[in-house]
């Protein structure tokens, strides 16, 4: 096996390597800045976490937009595409199966709303988008909506929880953080008789991507949760009786869709 020293390197070799070792540690360190917040951050921020200069820090910030590995909306950073597709289980059997089976129903909603069309399921106390139909017009805050969001906080991942009797009465807030409260209990509990979830995709501060969303459960066989179909669109733009009642429509079809699908295993 051939091995080599750094010391044994020519000085400029080992110059470069160390510089590149620098830069890697630099990167990391901005994205897990990023990460650590759990919500978009600013440059501030991110220099005050990383102790990094502002200069240097928006130079390596450029870089990593460059590659997709952070998404930029107006003065703040979150993760990129990249990143979030590198952090994603590999998608199973039963996702794959939902989104081709579903992909019909899918555009049909979107083209009679132009608006954001999503398919969201669950990975562990998060709601994640598994397939986005949208326009160019709403490609600023796609980045944003696809990123993994604690369930409570979005109408799609409210619909899961409102679907799943466990969680219903006592719903999770997030990972470590034991269950969000008795409001959102009964909030759930609405949900459930009403069949839809009508609110802003995303609720921390700084966070809200300005987007009114609504969303229906996807049901199968015996009635689980499998899903969650939602539409969302600039508020201006949004007319939530018209949005939500083609909601319904396309939820009950793809119930009738999915009739054969079995209950997604549970973590």
């Amino acid at each position: 096996m051939n091995s080599t020293r750094t010391s044994e390197l020519p000085a400029s070799a080992a110059s470069a390597s160390a510089g590149a070792g620098r830069l890697a540690s630099r990167l990391l360190c901005i994205l897990r800045a990023v990460r650590t917040s759990g919500e978009p951050v600013s440059l501030t921020t991110i220099v005050q976490s990383t102790g990094l200069a502002k200069s240097t820090a928006h130079r390596l910030l450029t870089e990593l937009h460059v590659l997709e590995m952070v998404h930029r909306d107006g003065e703040f950073y979150s993760l990129g595409k990249a990143v979030l597709d590198l952090s994603r289980p590999r998608e199973s059997e039963q996702v794959r199966l939902l989104r081709h089976l579903l992909k019909p129903v899918l555009l049909t909603l979107y083209e009679r709303t132009r608006h954001i069309v999503g398919l969201s399921v669950r990975d562990g106390t998060t709601a994640c988008f598994v397939e986005l139909i949208y326009s160019q017009r709403y490609s600023s805050v796609v980045g944003r909506l696809e990123q993994p969001t604690p369930l409570h906080r979005t109408p799609a991942g409210k619909v899961i929880l409102a679907h799943t009797e466990a969680d219903r009465a006592r719903p999770p807030a997030g990972p470590g953080n034991g269950w969000a409260g008795p409001e959102l209990a009964m909030e759930l509990a609405g949900i459930q008789r009403s069949g839809i979830c009508l609110g802003p995709h995303g609720t921390a501060p700084g966070a809200a991507s300005g987007i009114a969303t609504a969303a229906v459960p996807v049901l199968g066989a015996q009635g689980q949760i499998l899903a969650a179909l939602s539409a969302g669109g600039h508020p201006e733009a949004f007319d939530p009786t018209a949005v939500c009642a083609l909601l319904r429509q396309c939820g009950a079809h793809a119930h009738r869709v999915l009739r054969h699908v079995p209950e997604p295993a549970r973590d």
